[in-house]
């Protein structure tokens, strides 16, 4: 039998207890392989580091005794946030428009900024990274806020 993977926009609805409605809009995900990007950031260096995250996020992984696999997970986010988007979006995406950064618990959390808020303002953005010596991985998940589920080819 012969499989063929087809890229597909699935809404799942979930209802929860006191009637909280929840709808997720779209999932996107993304690894990155820690040697290529090591080899990335030997190459091209700040050009390429700043290029892709914000002073920011530059520090906080700087922090980190691993903080090329914690670069490589925050470059993961931001391919995955982009796998959500709409091609119109996607076409006007800007590295700097999308922070990842942590609560003071460590968990991560998704900022968008300009253009791209705009667009996802009806939306909560969760995200969930992870990484080892070898990849870092990211998961995205775009859910409509309070319950707020239209059918449309819209985000949230």
């Amino acid at each position: 039998m012969k499989y063929k993977a087809n890229w597909l926009l699935v809404y799942i609805e979930y209802t929860f207890s006191n009637d909280i409605f929840i709808m997720i809009k779209a999932i996107g995900t993304d690894i990155v392989e820690i040697d290529r990007f090591h080899s990335a950031l030997q190459r091209w260096g700040d050009r390429f580091i700043k290029r892709i995250l914000t002073d920011d996020e530059i520090e906080y992984c700087l922090k980190k005794a691993n903080h090329v696999e914690s670069m490589a997970a925050r470059f993961a986010a931001k391919e995955a946030v982009i796998k959500c988007l709409l091609p119109a979006d996607q076409q006007e995406f800007r590295w700097h428009d999308v922070k990842v950064l942590n609560h003071s618990s460590g968990k991560p959390y998704i900022m968008v900024l300009n253009r791209l808020a705009d667009s996802l303002q009806n939306c909560d953005i969760l995200v969930s990274l992870s990484h080892s010596e070898k990849s870092a991985v990211a998961i995205v998940l775009l859910q409509a806020k309070n319950g707020e589920a239209n059918g449309s080819d819209s985000h949230c």
